[in-house]
């Protein structure tokens, strides 16, 4: 696993972006330029591919499926990679790290298309997981914080009936699958499942004692050390660019059901991640939602 430093303003933004799957006809290539060009709108903007950036799937795959092969010159891995390197120039020189994804990975035989990315970017290539250590580019030696970064991996789902309950048990998977891949990080994000889910460090009560009193006090955000108490880091789940479904019609000029509506997946929100880091501190997370900014 790599260890990358980044150093950058006291003051900037993060994005975390990821599974755009260009070369799918469930691509949603409007969306993504959305995303690079609100990048692009302000120099303190920083950018993170997080994998999956293209679809590479190839006729020998398990995989492939004619119906969905995109017909405008995007269904084969090095035209992908084209159009990715076409779209993200603009913000060649804000993009810091690229991952593989599991869908690069299935071009292992022939080459590796997320570093080759990285490097028309002139971006660091993060493998399918890294940390990110990011420092005060005035002050060299103040770590700020530290990001593990998974490309992502399984599903997080739950069969509860309410909505909340739903949400509330997503958070909590998400928690448990990435709270032991890294102690020392207080940004704990992957991408994989297609979903923006964003578990903020708690502000759990406890107590303690002090002076012969019994005194208490509240959880905050975690600081720099070599363990971060798990309650205290942000867990983030980075979204996607891929629609459930769509009216266009597939390679056979046949209308299309896509892999989400086969498997009756639930909507899935397209968005990316914002970090918000004043004064060398991180303030808040967000989810830009595609549509919403």
């Amino acid at each position: 696993m790599r260890i990358i430093r980044l150093y950058r303003p006291k003051d900037h933004e993060q994005i975390l972006a990821g599974d755009v799957h260009i070369g799918s006809i469930l691509s949603d290539i409007p969306g993504f330029q959305s995303c690079i060009d609100y990048v692009h709108a302000e120099s303190y903007r920083r950018l993170i591919l997080m994998g999956d950036q293209q679809e590479s799937r190839t006729i020998d795959s398990p995989y492939f499926t004619l119906s969905e092969v995109v017909k405008d010159g995007l269904s084969f891995p090095e035209l992908q990679l084209e159009k990715l390197i076409e779209l993200t120039l603009p913000v060649e020189k804000q993009t810091d790290v690229v991952l593989l994804g599991n869908h690069e990975w299935d071009l292992r035989k022939v080459g590796n298309f997320s570093n080759r990315l990285a490097k028309a970017l002139n971006a660091e290539y993060g493998t399918m997981s890294c940390v990110v250590e990011v420092y005060d580019e005035d002050d060299r030696e103040w770590l700020m914080y530290k990001m593990y970064l998974h490309h992502g991996f399984g599903r997080i789902t739950s069969q509860a009936k309410d909505f909340e309950q739903q949400e509330g048990n997503k958070k909590a998977r998400l928690k448990l699958m990435l709270r032991e891949l890294a102690g020392d990080c207080l940004i704990m994000a992957m991408g994989h499942t297609h979903q923006d889910i964003i578990v903020k460090p708690t502000g759990r009560l406890y107590l303690y004692h002090e002076e012969m009193k019994v005194k208490q006090a509240y959880l905050h955000q975690g600081r720099n050390s070599r363990y971060i108490n798990p309650d205290q880091r942000w867990y983030i789940n980075t979204g996607s660019f891929l629609v459930r479904s769509t009216d266009k019609l597939g390679y056979d000029k046949l209308p299309i059901s896509g892999y989400p509506e086969r498997a009756g997946y639930a909507p899935m929100v397209r968005a990316f991640i914002s970090i918000e880091v004043a004064n060398g501190i991180v303030q808040d997370v967000k989810s830009k939602r595609i549509g919403e900014f």
